[in-house]
């Protein structure tokens, strides 16, 4: 089975063999993760997800907020996580684009 790294650092994916070797597990950066959450109007229910992630965490957490108008701002504001907002609301698709571009 091929070995595969993500980089987020817009490098993409590279194939580098069928298993990683001892030099090639050393030299290869570990990929950086993300975890994102989608908000639309879910104000109620993001307090509590976003209290679940653990502290300290291995990953970074990005809040994506398609346009909320049910004060989900204050909620994020209080959480230490990265957040991007649409000043209105333009759909999953767009939203998903926003947060990895």
């Amino acid at each position: 089975m091929p070995f595969y790294s993500l980089s987020l650092s817009g490098k993409g994916s590279d194939v580098i063999g069928d298993s990683p070797s001892p030099a090639q597990s050393r030299s290869t950066p570990s990929p950086k993760i993300l975890a994102c959450v989608f908000v639309y109007n879910e104000g109620e229910k993001l307090r509590e997800t976003l209290a679940r992630f653990p502290a300290p965490r291995p990953y970074d957490v990005l809040v994506m907020d398609d346009g909320s108008d049910d004060g989900v701002a204050s909620i994020i504001d209080a959480f230490p996580f990265a957040h991007l907002r649409h000043p209105a609301n333009r759909g999953v698709g767009a939203a998903f684009r926003t947060a990895l571009g």
